[in-house]
């Protein structure tokens, strides 16, 4: 199902360019969308969790998404391909990518400890990503499950980042 969007009701500021990533920069929108189509109605929200706490280490988290094939593979500082993401990613997708996937995984970094993250807004987390799960929600199974980040962006076999609701909701970046 999908459902029109109505407007943009607030957007990071900065424009985010390629690599490398710039954890000061908000990588996030809300928007606004219809609440019905031809097909019926959207279904009931996720709450969004303004609990930062619930962003701690090792907290199981999973995020649900359409991860796109590749277009670009890692090199290693000779430049030949990492076979070791090579075999990975035919472990995970058996190269079936486009297709909404559930993938569970853990905070693997709090906000405040994620290098760069001048803004203490990014916690990471081990969730399977890749391009195309951009905008995934990181949902906390704890109860009440809620959404508690958005992932981003991520670093091959390293890390996945998400921006913490609440860190975002306490910067003053976008509307409350």
């Amino acid at each position: 199902k999908t459902f029109r969007v109505k407007s943009i009701i607030a957007a990071g500021k900065e424009p985010i360019t390629d690599l490398p990533i710039d954890f000061t920069k908000l990588d996030m929108a809300l928007l606004a969308v219809a609440t019905s189509n031809a097909a019926g109605k959207l279904p009931p929200p996720v709450p969004l969790l303004a609990n930062a706490q619930r962003a701690e280490h090792e907290r199981q988290i999973f995020t649900v998404g359409y991860p796109a094939k590749p277009q670009i593979l890692p090199t290693d500082p000779a430049g030949a391909l990492r076979m070791d993401v090579v075999a990975r990613l035919r472990a995970i997708f058996r190269l079936k990518y486009g297709v909404k996937y559930f993938s569970l995984g853990v905070v693997s970094t709090t906000l405040g400890h994620v290098e760069g993250d001048l803004r203490t807004w990014v916690f990471n987390h081990d969730a399977t990503t890749l391009a195309g799960n951009s905008g995934s929600a990181a949902v906390d199974f704890a109860d009440p499950i809620a959404v508690i980040g958005l992932h981003f962006a991520g670093d091959w076999l390293r890390a996945n980042h998400a921006h913490a609701i609440a860190a975002v909701k306490a910067s003053n970046e976008m509307p409350r």
